[in-house]
């Protein structure tokens, strides 16, 4: 489910199918095991890790299964993290979120959700320039070195054809992937130092990690939407409770 550019839900709704009170109940008894397999380089693999970060909730992260004889490119560019909760492999992190969040002691908004997993993500995917895309495969480890100047050429073209073949399948426009708008909204609606008030919840910890890979990879994607929707203190608040050097690794191989 999405949300278009005058707030309305688009697509299916969220049903996760997973038991809010047995993931309540493991957590609780310190029993929880979540295992998130993906690179740093995914947009909607940083957002589960940054709110597991925030919540103290021990996981693992490992790298993402190769397919047969599919290259560094393609691996890099295929976007399909996969997380697991309780031994119970998920395959799309938004259908695990609407039970997971709540879980971890968090009010769970869907339509922010919506519009940051959806709308804000391929909204980045658009606008990252072909500079963006190679700090951001390089700092994270998503590509080994050396990386030349044609592969984040198709890097950038086969993220932008991800992006234009989900927003068909959503029914969204081009002004409602409007990254500076969306980021301009979640300030507006802001409730004190952070979107839920004196500490960040889940709308901050979702928003922030989206953008988190950007922002330690030094994009200018990344920079130029947090100074055009000012969100400078609100960046700084949230990298001084969760550092970035804390959500990406700084010289391990593929980060693992």
């Amino acid at each position: 489910m999405c949300v278009d550019r005058d707030g309305n839900f688009v697509g299916r709704p969220y049903d996760s199918g997973l038991s809010r009170y047995r993931l309540l109940e493991k957590v609780q008894s310190g029993h929880l095991s979540i295992v998130v397999r993906g690179l740093f380089s995914s947009h909607a693999l940083n957002r589960i890790r940054c709110i597991l970060t925030h919540a103290r909730v021990p996981f693992v992260h490992a790298p993402p299964e190769r397919q047969h004889h599919e290259s560094r490119l393609s691996a890099a560019s295929r976007d399909s993290p996969m997380l697991e909760i309780a031994g119970r492999p998920v395959q799309r992190l938004d259908v695990a979120m609407a039970d997971l969040i709540p879980a971890l002691g968090y009010s769970f908004h869907p339509a922010w959700e919506s519009l940051i997993a959806n709308n804000l993500d391929l909204g980045v995917r658009l606008h990252c320039s072909v500079f963006d895309w190679y700090r951001l495969a390089t700092r994270t480890y998503a590509i080994r070195p050396p990386v030349g100047p044609a592969e984040c050429l198709l890097l950038r073209r086969q993220q932008i054809r991800y992006a234009s073949r989900q927003r068909k399948r959503l029914g969204l426009d081009g002004r409602a992937l409007n990254t500076t708008f969306i980021a301009r909204r979640f300030r507006l609606a802001m409730r004190g130092a952070f979107f839920h008030g004196d500490s960040p919840g889940h709308v901050d910890l979702s928003f922030y990690g989206t953008i988190a890979g950007l922002l330690f990879a030094g994009c200018s994607a990344g920079r130029e939407l947090v100074r055009e929707s000012g969100l400078e203190k609100w960046t700084y608040r949230m990298d001084a409770t969760i550092p970035l050097s804390e959500l990406f690794p700084e010289s391990r191989p593929n980060g693992f």
